[in-house]
């Protein structure tokens, strides 16, 4: 064995450096010396390894492995107990009072040392539990759903706690208490009384909050009925001595809510006034023989639209005559012009006995642009009295009409194209 050790020295040191992690992390999760049941068997295992070394029951090889893995078997439970005592030393939370005792009794340190409580060995100058820590402000608080409700916040002691949620359950049954109540001195006298009172109170709403701080108590939901309503609302109104109604704000259920007034529906507005346009005048006689003029004839109206008609000699080229002699054919506004087809153009320009003038003069393309309320350098001319024949007669051409005599063939060469628009 001696042989043994000095040659696997370093294996030895990794197997107890293994035992004490091994122990260092079981301690924690386990207990694992409590009732000692393993510590026996493993003795027992051990002891019975070294019958079978001293006697040299295996020969040869095989002797020498079983020799070997009885020292590290030894050097790793060895490990493992280290690891578990020192865990035990540093972190006693994970021990039992069983296991803290049974590692007291391992070692050479005397019982007085272990707190019967903690079952951990604690420093001579460690002051004792002093109990739950002072809260302040103290707050606790009931939430209630459709399923559950939830306690949080604070409790006094351990009794008042179980206390606490007896009292929900019975007050809130069926709907399940999810505790998350915390240990914490500093309650305000009463504080049971104003607890049980608060579920009292939830057990009438449909779904709500209570909640104390020190002695302000708040209370917020909603009411099934008018009778759980005004139920509510009585017992805010009479709270435990020392305890003062911080808000309570409970709705009414739906039906018991008074309905908003209408809103007096707004007045229509004004129709818009609707312009009416005025019936268009007869369309102008016809002529006897219009159509032996080259051409068609455009169409016209007896009379102009409204009464009034455009001053057609703001066109270049239609002086007075000519407008007397286009009103005659109930020709009286731009547009009039401004529609004229190429056939409609050559019938008036024969009918008139200047063919392909008006091309030339473009009366078509002036008249367009007076008819959109624009105005030509020619119609600027004449606004100003500046053109002699375009002068106004103060009828507005009303009575500037030459009368339409019977028509006959027009003769002659026919008429010039018009020139092509200057780019």
């Amino acid at each position: 064995m001696a042989y043994l050790h000095q040659t696997l020295w370093l294996w030895i040191v990794a197997a107890a450096l293994l035992g004490i992690a091994i122990g260092w992390l079981s301690c924690r999760k386990q207990p694992v010396l409590e009732g000692l049941g393993w510590l026996t068997w493993g003795v027992i295992a051990f002891l019975l390894g070294i019958l079978i070394c001293a006697f040299l029951t295996l020969p040869g090889r095989l002797g020498l492995w079983f020799d070997t893995g009885m020292i590290f078997f030894f050097w790793y439970v060895f490990g493992c107990l280290i690891g578990c005592l020192s865990r035990s030393l540093l972190d006693p939370e994970p021990l039992t009072a069983a296991g803290a005792t049974a590692v007291a009794k391992l070692t050479t340190w005397p019982e007085s040392a272990v707190l019967p409580d903690m079952a951990v060995p604690m420093p001579a100058s460690a002051p004792a539990a002093a109990g739950p820590t002072l809260v302040k402000p103290y707050q606790w608080q009931a939430a209630k759903d459709a399923a559950s409700v939830t306690l949080t916040g604070y409790s006094p002691s351990a009794v008042l706690r179980e206390s606490a949620v007896a009292a929900a359950r019975a007050a809130l049954a069926p709907l399940a208490v999810i505790d998350k109540l915390q240990m914490g001195a500093g309650a305000p006298a009463g504080f049971d009384s104003m607890a049980s009172a608060a579920l009292g109170h939830l057990a009438k709403l449909d779904r709500g909050i209570a909640s104390l701080i020190d002695t302000k108590y708040t209370l917020t939901g909603v009411a099934g009925t008018q009778a759980n309503f005004d139920a509510v609302i009585g017992a805010v109104k009479a709270l435990p001595a020392g305890y003062s109604l911080a808000k309570a704000d409970i709705v009414a259920p739906p039906a018991l809510v008074a309905a908003p007034a209408p809103k007096p529906a707004p007045k229509p507005a004004a129709a818009a006034p609707v312009a009416v346009e005025a019936p268009e005048p007869k369309a102008a006689p016809k002529i006897a023989g219009e159509d032996k003029v080259p051409g068609q004839r455009p169409g016209g109206f007896a009379a102009p639209r409204g009464g009034k008609a455009d001053d057609l000699k703001r066109i270049s080229g239609v002086g007075k005559q000519n407008e007397a002699r286009l009103h005659g054919l109930g020709i009286w506004h731009f547009d009039q012009v401004a529609a004229w087809t190429a056939q409609e153009t050559l019938w008036v320009g024969s009918y008139l006995a200047f063919p392909g003038r008006i091309e030339r003069e473009e009366w078509v393309k002036q008249a367009k642009v007076l008819a959109a309320g624009k105005e030509t350098a020619f119609s600027k001319r004449v606004a100003k009295g500046l053109v002699a024949t375009s002068k106004d007669d103060g009828t507005l051409g009303k009575a500037n009409v030459e009368v339409v005599k019977p028509m006959r063939a027009v003769k002659g060469k026919p008429p010039a194209k018009a020139p092509k628009p200057k780019a």
